[in-house]
């Protein structure tokens, strides 16, 4: 009754797991994306970025806030000196554009320890814990847990510069003021102050 099984690949099915779990008034509210951790990613012909863009497209049609949390290893350069998958970036990358085209979808990257030399037991408590978060990006790396975060720092002042197009000044057109550029800046030159405009063109 809760447990289904779909081709990640297929469309239909995609269609079929919603419907089903909308009978059960069982909506999704928080879908948390795997597949980029499956064994032989990309051996079997399955992609899990096309496999996610698909997902979404099927489950973000109603409109309704949903929480997507897509979790990989090794996609985030945190260190420097990670073997990062760039099987999986992309993956990750897709994550910048699924919010803009579905504004109702939050979406957060979970980066685990490339290699993975934790013990799966303590990885996915790990991870349990972690889905409860807030942050777009969270990556583990040994013991700890990095998150990106931004500083606003203030623009300096700008100078203002001198312009050269003073004012009561004579601005000289070449070409065809009738069309094209010409036109453009005749009018832009007109409107400053006490400007006069000359005109040179071909009779």
């Amino acid at each position: 009754y809760r447990s289904f099984t779909v081709a990640a690949d297929n469309r239909q099915d995609l269609q079929s797991l919603v419907r089903a779990l909308e009978e059960r008034d069982a909506r999704a509210d928080h879908i948390v994306y795997l597949w980029p951790l499956a064994d032989r990613v990309g051996e079997n012909g399955f992609d899990p970025t096309t496999g996610l863009q698909m997902l979404v497209d099927t489950v973000a049609g109603a409109e309704r806030p949903l929480s997507l949390t897509v979790v990989t290893r090794g996609t985030a350069d945190v260190t420097g000196g990670e073997a990062l998958e760039t099987t999986q970036a992309a993956t990750a990358g897709l994550l910048e554009a699924i919010d803009q085209e579905y504004p109702w979808v939050s979406c957060r990257l979970i980066d685990l320890e490339p290699g993975g030399t934790d013990a799966p037991a303590r990885e996915a408590e790990w991870l349990r814990d972690e889905l409860d978060g807030s942050e777009r990006i969270v990556a583990r790396r040994g013991t700890h847990r990095w998150t990106l975060d931004y500083i606003a720092e203030p623009l300096p002042e700008r100078v203002a510069k001198p312009s050269r197009l003073r004012r009561d000044g004579v601005f000289v057109i070449v070409g065809n003021i009738a069309e094209g550029l010409g036109r453009i800046w005749s009018d832009g030159l007109a409107a400053i102050p006490e400007s006069r405009l000359a005109w040179l063109h071909d009779i």
